[in-house]
This record gives C-alpha cells, structure tokens and sequence, in this order.
C-alpha cells in the first residue's frame, strides 16, 4: 500500500495524520500513549473509527511521534509514503559526499 498523500492534523496528544493512498483510498494515523494504529476507508466521509482497522501496535512509550519515525515504522507493514522525506534526501546527500560524487559546492568556515 503506498501513501500518496499525507497531512498531519496534530502534533501531539494523539499525533495524527489524515493519508490518502494512490489508489484514492482514505488512512486515519494515530499515535496515542506508545500505540500506532492506521485504519482506512474508501473515502474520508466513509471513515467510521475501529471499522477498518490496519493494525495496532504498541511502538514505543511517548506522547509523540514525528512524521519521519511514523513513516519509517510504517514502513515495516509495507505501507510506504511515494515522495521521499527530508531525512531520506538529508541521508541521500550525505551519502554522496562521502563517495565523493555530491554536486553541493564546497563551502568554507564562516
């Protein structure tokens, strides 16, 4: 399953995101007292909570999650987000400079 569209609808106490897949379909994110859970639906108006639920699963001990480490985990379950993140452009770059193939221009100590 691949999430073409993501919006994140609080940062903290749930954190959570509306997703849309690439294949229209509507998923409610939420990460509340450590547990992750997704559920979907055909559309945003069809959602009905705990009708359609993905999974649950307990992931860590926080009040809050970023969006990176919900993707990544996500990730796990085979539920990808189609555009790359930050990290993975951060991590990307990084990688290129320590083979020595980086187009970025050399900057000096300011």
């Amino acid at each position: 399953m691949d999430i073409e569209k993501l919006k994140q609808t609080c940062r903290l106490c749930p954190s959570q995101w509306d997703a849309w897949t690439d294949d229209g379909r509507y998923m409610y994110i939420r990460h509340r007292h450590g547990y992750l859970s997704v559920e979907t639906a055909d559309t945003e108006e069809d959602y009905i909570p705990d009708k359609e639920l993905v999974f649950s699963e307990h992931i860590n001990e926080n009040s809050y999650l970023s969006t990176v480490d919900m993707l990544e985990f996500l990730h796990k379950f085979d539920i990808k987000f189609k555009h790359k993140t930050k990290k993975a452009y951060m991590e990307e770059e990084i990688e290129e400079v320590i083979k020595g193939t980086s187009k970025l221009e050399p900057r000096g100590i300011l």
